[in-house]
């Protein structure tokens, strides 16, 4: 008998979404989660899938490993271990190479995902313009706290906050040749989009989630990859 409850919608948790776990968002799973894919052109939460699944292998053509056919370590795995707002998320680890594919080759982009660098690990990925050939920037997170972002071959060192998940943005004008990366909405650097390693200008076709093998090792965990236009 729920007659005694203050709301209007016939459960019994004392919220108005009509369902019984006490959170506000119509589900049954007891959070207050929203759809991460929600407003993007482009998305890749992960949860389509299954743990174990090789992303290259399920992911469709907006995944491709950097070689072809791809090196034995290449292929990175989606994770049911650690995730952002739901289940699953996918683990980059030692000599992974995988690429998100965008279709971004004018216009103004904003493009971002979540990482989660585990204890005393690295993390890594780069944008490229040209696949294989015009390197937009690399970006490199080390332990303790601090990361470098390379753009042509020189360094710009930021900091960033360890234990838990950040988010990574980059903000990308190609029409009008500007860029700025954000690590948590703060500014890690802005320049001219074609100022590149490479022969500028270009698109930006994809991003490069990299495991570097040397010591102490890649692992870290990414969910919610996304653009859109703005």
């Amino acid at each position: 008998d729920d007659s005694a409850d203050a709301d209007a919608d016939g459960d019994t948790d004392g919220d108005t979404d009509g369902d019984t776990d006490g959170d506000t968002d119509g589900d049954t799973d007891g959070d207050t989660d929203t759809d991460p894919c929600s407003g993007w052109d482009s998305c890749d939460d992960f949860e389509s899938y299954a743990a174990g699944d090789s992303i290259t292998d399920v992911g469709g053509d907006a995944w491709i490993t950097w070689s072809d056919p791809p090196l034995p370590d290449e292929p990175a795995y989606v994770s049911a271990k650690m995730a952002l707002d739901s289940k699953l998320s996918l683990n980059i680890l030692d000599n992974n190479d995988v690429v998100w594919l965008m279709e971004c080759e004018s216009g103004h982009w904003e493009i971002e995902f979540d990482m989660f660098i585990m204890d005393g690990k690295t993390g890594s990925y780069n944008f490229q313009q040209v696949f294989a050939t015009v390197w937009a920037f690399e970006m490199f997170f080390y332990s303790g706290g601090v990361g470098n972002c390379v753009i042509a071959g020189k360094q710009y060192p930021f900091e960033f906050t360890e234990g838990g998940w950040l988010k990574a943005t980059l903000d990308v004008d190609i029409d009008d040749d500007w860029a700025i990366i954000y690590v948590d909405d703060k500014m890690v650097y802005e320049w001219p989009w074609s100022t590149a390693q490479g022969s500028p200008p270009g698109a930006c076709y994809g991003i490069d989630f990299y495991g570097i093998a040397d010591p102490p090792g890649t692992d870290y965990y990414m969910d919610n990859v996304r653009y859109r236009a703005i």
